[in-house]
């Protein structure tokens, strides 16, 4: 019951937690999506503005061209007229005067430009110049306080070296060399004394530590040597210490390897004497063995090596006998399980022989014929050795003519046959019944083989009463005890008879082996009686550990020995170590006048520390203090620059108002002599240019603000398809999200969480944000960062390894994989049950007594009334894992 409500209890919390994540992930992607839909509907709008800027520009710079090109013709037809040529002069003068006037102008705020700027670089001028004088004390605080550092550090001199390196001029500077600073401007020699200042100052700095480095290492040789020298006074003590020791234990080693020798020798004696097959005759060579194991050994294998090698011998030869005699049974064997399976024996064929006999019609010749009634069994014997003698009793028969045979073998053609003049086979033979072969070509062939008493002649193929025989030209003889072929009962006999043959060979051959294996069993009870005999042989653990105990006491003297010598030449050393330290550090200290002590030596090289700092600040100061002056200088060349720059723009535009002035009263009073109607045409000619300027001036404004809209739809247009494609991105982000928390809930998380399940397999994504909302608002703090949910998870694996240790074989609980999270599945009496039927189905509800029940209505399994047909095969709960819980 524990172990279930644990498991209910963890699987409750981490369900809480998988359900917070996953509906805090929902409302995440939500919001996003509405940023992105945002963002994207206000980068459509200005695209459609700036596309609408644009239309209204080129409309623009399109009407003030044609109203240009219309002032153009205007400008152009009235200087054609007849009034204005006759006053073109006055059109000059007029034109003339209002250039002359708007050079005028133009020069005046040239002036007034170059004016302010001088102004400007006058006050740049006067700040540059209080930056310098700034620097300039600061520079000098530093030299103090460097000179200070240096005393202390033992090292005026360099300081004097230095100062002297930074009192150079540094204002000269050389422009008309190729060589360029860093920052691209001319190399001054303030900056080649700094860098030479600091190459100084390094060097110092370095050979001074070389120095107190070299005094402290000479004074941490001396204090070594010194703590060596104690160390080896230690040592020397412990040494002469542990050689008593050790020859003390020497002293007592030997005495108990001279007790142990001695009753080694005694267990030897009584064991020679017990030895039943081995025997050993020289007992004083035996107790010499007493003290090395190997001769011992030695004796002992040199004595009982005879009587291994005999009983070897013995066991070889009968093995093998053995192994013959089992090879024979078996192939004996073999024959008789083959002889009892066969009703026929056939001849043994001829090695000529290759034809497959099983796949030709036909039979052999001892298969088709028989003796006749009354032929004495001496005759049958005779006429069956000569036919087999010949190969004519095995020759093949086919029941057709013409047959050829594949391979090779021997045939016997009833067509080729010629008979007999007098008496054939036909008198001693017939054909058998049943054959396959027909009747009548078994009689040509028989009735073509001449037979009598003996052998008869004048015919090509003959065969005698007393075993001879003819093929054409070859003949011989030969003789059987009695036939074995020819006729059923003959073949019965023949078999019967080896049978009997073979089973009398077999008996002997079982006799033979149970005589062998009586033999070895006495061989092996021998090589066991002498194997005793060795082993029991006493063994020398003890003489041994004794012997090593002796020669380890006899080596642990040598070697405290050998250790004192070695310490006391140590501490020799030691001494002359000691000495040449201190010679050593006192050199140093005299040569490089400097302190012996530890403490001095760490204020010095505090001092040198301190002197380098300052140094490197002196030289800063110094470097930016000439510079400031520097650019002091260079501010104050600027101003003056520009001061006589802005003198000569007004001068320039004094003379050309003065211009413009005459040029006036000249047009004024050549405009008194001219008419009325003229002035009007050249008022008009006057108002026509200035509008065609006007208009030429708003057509290029519009040029530009088109071509600027150019580049500003170019960009709106593509950070609209961006931000409308991030929209798409995360409505699809957003979608599967709404998807995931919707099938969680499906799962039967909810319910394992304690919340009713309000979402169902066709809810849209409004209901389930809706849904996702209420699950965060149920539980607003709840953690359900990574971290947490993998804390959970761990809790929920530990709790359901536990559990199936408690529940045993009547609950099986297991955790599925489902993308990200796991599935909690609970087999409870071979019902699938989630969290909460596994709490209700504890052993203190019945099943550990072995009853059954029903699972209760609020199990897992059961997800809603939609889902109670699939319940069975969904799982119940899950909990998400990451790569590293996985």
């Amino acid at each position: 019951m524990t172990a279930a409500e644990t498991v209910a209890s963890r699987q409750r919390a981490y369900a809480r937690r998988v359900l917070r994540a996953s509906s805090a992930a929902l409302i995440s992607a939500t919001t996003d999506m509405d940023n992105l839909t945002r963002v994207a509907r206000q980068s459509a709008e200005e695209l459609e503005q700036a596309l609408a800027e644009r239309r209204s520009a080129q409309a623009r710079r399109e009407e003030q061209e044609l109203r240009a090109r219309a002032l153009d013709e205007t400008v152009e037809g009235l200087r054609e007229s007849d009034a204005y040529r006759k006053g073109e002069e006055l059109d000059r003068l007029r034109r003339r005067t209002e250039d002359v006037a708007a050079a005028a102008e133009r020069q005046r705020a040239v002036a007034q430009d170059a004016q302010a700027r001088s102004e400007e670089d006058q006050r740049h001028a006067d700040e540059a110049a209080d930056q310098a004088r700034i620097l300039g004390e600061h520079s000098r605080e530093a030299a103090g306080e460097a000179h200070r550092a240096a005393r202390a550090a033992g090292l005026e001199s360099i300081h004097h070296e230095v100062g002297t390196v930074l009192e150079a001029d540094p204002a000269v500077a050389r422009p008309h060399i190729a060589g360029r600073d860093e920052g691209g401007g001319p190399r001054t020699t303030s900056e080649n004394g700094a860098r030479q200042a600091r190459r100084l100052l390094r060097g110092a700095d370095t050979a001074r530590r070389q120095q107190v480095t070299l005094v402290t290492e000479a004074i941490d040789e001396h204090d070594r040597a010194v703590r060596d020298r104690g160390a080896t006074e230690e040592l020397l003590d412990e040494a002469r210490t542990r050689l008593a020791e050790a020859i003390a234990r020497r002293d007592e080693a030997s005495a108990a390897w001279d007790d142990a020798l001695a009753a080694q020798v005694e267990r030897l004696l009584a064991w020679a004497e017990d030895c039943t097959e081995l025997r050993i005759t020289d007992l004083d060579a035996l107790a010499a063995t007493a003290a090395a194991e190997a001769e011992a050994t030695a004796l002992t294998e040199a004595t009982a090596r005879p009587l291994e090698q005999e009983i070897a011998e013995a066991e070889a030869t009968t093995w093998a006998a053995r192994q013959g005699l089992r090879d024979e049974r078996s192939r004996l064997e073999e024959q008789l399980r083959r002889l009892s399976g066969e009703t026929d024996l056939p001849p043994a064929p001829p090695p000529t022989r290759t034809t497959v006999r099983t796949a030709t019609a036909g039979a052999p010749l001892w298969r088709l014929v028989a003796f006749r009634e009354g032929v004495p069994l001496p005759v049958q014997s005779a006429v069956e050795a000569a036919l087999e003698a010949s190969g004519l009793l095995d020759a093949w028969v086919s029941p057709y003519d013409g047959i050829t045979l594949p391979g090779h073998d021997t045939r016997a053609e009833a067509a080729l046959a010629a008979t007999a003049a007098g008496p054939s086979l036909l008198q001693v033979l017939r054909p058998e019944e049943d054959i396959p072969v027909p009747a009548d070509t078994v009689t040509r062939i028989l009735a073509g083989i001449a037979y009598g008493p003996t052998l008869p002649g004048g015919h090509p193929a003959a065969v005698s009463a007393d075993g001879a025989w003819r093929l054409a030209l070859v003949t011989g003889t030969w003789s059987k005890p009695e036939p074995a072929h020819i006729g059923a009962l003959a073949r019965q006999r023949a078999r019967q008879r080896m049978i009997g043959e073979l089973t009398d060979r077999i008996g002997e051959t079982n006799a033979s082996l149970a005589a062998l294996d009586d033999r070895l069993r006495g061989l092996a009870a021998r090589r066991a009686r002498l194997d005793a005999d060795r082993s029991a042989r006493p063994d020398h653990r003890e003489p041994d550990a004794r012997r090593r105990d002796r020669d380890r006491a006899e080596d642990a003297v040598a070697a405290r020995d050998d250790a004192v010598r070695d310490v006391a030449a140590r501490l020799a050393r030691c001494e002359r170590e000691v000495a040449g330290t201190l010679r050593t550090l006192d050199r140093r200290a005299a040569e490089h006048g400097l302190p012996t002590d530890r403490a001095r030596l760490r204020t010095l090289s505090d001092a040198i520390d301190r002197f380098r700092d300052t140094a490197d600040s002196w030289v800063d100061a110094r470097l930016a203090a000439t510079a400031a002056t520097d650019q002091s200088r260079d501010r104050a060349a600027q101003a003056a620059r520009s001061r006589r720059t802005a003198e000569e723009r007004a001068e320039d535009a004094a003379a050309t108002e003065a211009e413009a002035t005459g040029l006036k009263a000249r047009l004024e009073a050549v405009e008194a002599t001219v008419g009325a109607d003229y002035r009007q045409i050249v008022a008009r000619l006057a108002e026509a240019r200035a509008e065609l300027r006007s208009c030429r001036e708003e057509a290029g404004r519009a040029a530009e603000l088109l071509l600027r809209l150019e580049g500003q739809v170019g960009e709106l247009r593509a950070t609209s398809g961006q931000d409308a494609e991030r929209r798409e991105q995360a409505a699809a982000t957003r979608d599967a999200a709404a998807r995931r928390f919707r099938h969680l809930c499906l799962a039967g998380l909810a319910e394992d969480a304690g919340i009713p399940p309000a979402l169902d397999a066709g809810d849209g994504t409004k209901a389930t944000l809706e849904a996702a909302r209420a699950t965060a608002a149920r539980w607003p703090d709840l953690p359900h960062a990574p971290r947490n949910l993998g804390d959970a998870a761990t809790r929920l694996s530990e709790a359901v390894h536990e559990a199936r240790q408690r529940l045993g074989t009547r609950a099986d609980l297991d955790l599925e994989p489902d993308d990200d999270i796991q599935l909690f599945t609970a087999t409870l009496d071979g019902v699938r049950v989630g969290r909460r039927a596994c709490s209700a189905r504890s052993p203190r509800s019945g099943t550990a007594a072995g009853t059954t029940s029903r699972p209760p209505s609020g199990a897992c399994s059961t997800r809603s009334s939609r889902a109670t047909s699939a319940a069975t095969s969904r799982p119940a709960s899950a909990r998400p894992v990451n790569s590293s819980t996985a």
